[in-house]
């Protein structure tokens, strides 16, 4: 059996869906592993790690021929799959909302294609979950850029010259991202607070040791919410769902009213935004803040988030694999349900879309 590799041609992709740790995985199982040229090395993994545990490099065309699964991060431009043997499954982040055109042209070629970021939030899939690892290291690396764009340091300092207070940190959505960013600013010794539509993350909130912001009384919640972000020198917003405009979470009269100095840092900002006036991948500033769009923040840290998208993706393959017959077989179950996108070209499909 025969597993492809592809390197990334989105320009600000540096992650790599199979490492070398995981391509001598699959070579145990008996697979043949090819990997593009190249594809791992903005990840810092070198054509000469992944022969080195027995895999072939080579240029794309000869590296999907006769591949029975090509494993991809993000969703690759159709024209860039001439050589794909029909029936052979595409597994990656595949952003299918809005793409029936492109997915379109993936049944044309006869592919399969397997939609990871339509993974059920089940306990059977959690080790598949590759939103879950790659959020883990965005909510990180939220706080880093942060630290890196506020002109004073995190925790509380005493010295000879005097003491300074901690920086106040409010996150705003407390998924797996908001987790992470509130557990590396309190290790960073902030002082950190933070809110969430669902009033069942405030005990996740408090076992981080960080402060809960809710407002019962709803007729006073956004002036009350207003308060709360002019008193913070951070704030890090992490609310949206794939295929919908991310809720405005932080107006342009909520930036005006924060201290010259503060940063935001809005990770929804290329699904609409949470925070007014962002850009995706710019740092820009108006009334003396910053306001990071944090774009992709993963493939900032693309080995060690090439290396848990792997380990997602070799989860999801041990899950179907059939050691009897030594082949992969997608069963008929609820998480190939969910991931298995159909044709939009199929009338019944087509009429789903529009309806």
């Amino acid at each position: 059996m025969k597993v492809a590799v592809l390197s990334e041609y989105i320009s600000d992709e540096n992650r790599v869906s199979i490492t070398p740790e995981i391509a001598e995985k699959f070579i145990k199982f008996g697979c043949s592993v090819f990997v593009e040229q190249n594809a791992g090395g903005a990840a810092s993994f070198s054509d000469d790690a992944y022969k080195k545990i027995g895999a072939k490099v080579d240029e794309r065309d000869s590296v999907i021929s006769g591949a029975t699964i090509i494993f991809t991060v993000r969703p690759p431009d159709p024209c860039h799959l001439s050589a794909a043997t029909e029936n052979a499954l595409l597994v990656g982040i595949m952003e299918p909302y809005g793409e029936t055109e492109r997915i379109a042209k993936y049944f044309d070629l006869g592919l399969q294609p397997i939609a990871m970021d339509l993974l059920p939030r089940t306990s059977r899939a959690q080790t598949m979950d590759v939103l879950s690892s790659q959020s883990n290291l965005t909510g990180y690396r939220a706080v880093l850029d942060a630290a890196a764009n506020f002109h004073r340091i995190f925790p509380m300092m005493t010295t000879a010259a005097g003491s300074v207070p901690p920086a106040r940190v409010f996150v705003m959505g407390v998924g797996v991202a908001g987790l992470q960013a509130i557990a590396t600013a309190k290790r960073l010794g902030a002082k950190v607070s933070a809110t969430d539509v669902r009033p069942e993350v405030k005990e996740q909130i408090i076992s981080l040791n960080a402060q809960p912001i809710y407002f019962e009384d709803k007729s006073t919640a956004q002036r009350l919410l207003s308060e709360h972000i002019r008193e913070q020198d951070i704030i890090i917003t992490t609310a949206f769902s794939a295929g919908k405009r991310a809720p405005r979470l932080v107006t342009d009269s909520d930036l005006a009213s924060m201290k010259p100095g503060s940063v935001v840092v809005d990770l929804a900002c290329s699904y609409g935004g949470n925070v007014e006036g962002s850009s995706p991948g710019k740092i820009l500033s108006k009334y003396g803040i910053k306001i990071i769009g944090l774009h992709n923040g993963a493939s900032l840290l693309s080995k060690d988030a090439s290396t848990f998208y792997a380990r997602n993706m070799f989860q999801f393959f041990s899950h179907y694999w059939n050691k009897d017959s030594k082949s992969f077989i997608l069963l008929d179950d609820d998480i190939s349900n969910a991931i298995r996108l159909e044709n939009p070209n199929d009338a019944k499909i087509r009429k789903k879309i529009h309806a």
